[in-house]
């Protein structure tokens, strides 16, 4: 399997994402599943940008593939935690209000949970590596070199 190279495509998705997030920090909402998966889609969207940097263009056997999805979904299940406190962060230092639109009880909360996100990260990517073993099972898997 080939990684694919950075597209324009993907460069579009970036730019929107900056402004969904720029139109979100402007409106008055304390919605925690809303931020999360702006967190979690944020993370996704790195892991991919850094994947496609580094390893954008070159061939890897199933095998490779399969030792590196449960990684990938660590780095994305802690990034998920990580860039949605950020979020909540930066949304209450801008808003600045008497109480935030999320209080520090619940940013502590989503930091508490970056283990059990990680280690869903981690089984996501075993999931996705067997099912793409089990889709390609007429290709043998052989061994790197």
């Amino acid at each position: 399997m080939t990684v694919p190279e950075r597209t324009r495509t993907l460069r579009w998705i970036v730019i929107a994402l900056g402004i969904f997030i720029f139109v979100w920090l402007g409106r008055e909402d304390s919605d925690v599943l809303g931020v999360t998966v702006l967190g979690c889609f944020a993370s996704l969207l790195s892991i991919t940008l850094w994947v496609n940097h580094h390893f954008g263009g070159q061939q890897f056997k199933l095998r490779t593939i399969q030792l590196a999805l449960p990684l990938l979904g660590l780095a994305i299940g802690l990034g998920t935690s990580f860039i949605t406190v950020a979020l909540m962060t930066f949304k209450n230092v801008r808003h600045a209000h008497a109480f935030p639109d999320y209080p520090w009880k619940l940013i502590d909360e989503i930091i508490a949970r970056a283990p059990i996100w990680g280690l869903a990260g981690v089984l996501f990517g075993v999931a996705l590596g067997l099912s793409w073993q089990a889709f390609n099972l007429n290709q043998p898997i052989q061994s790197d070199p």
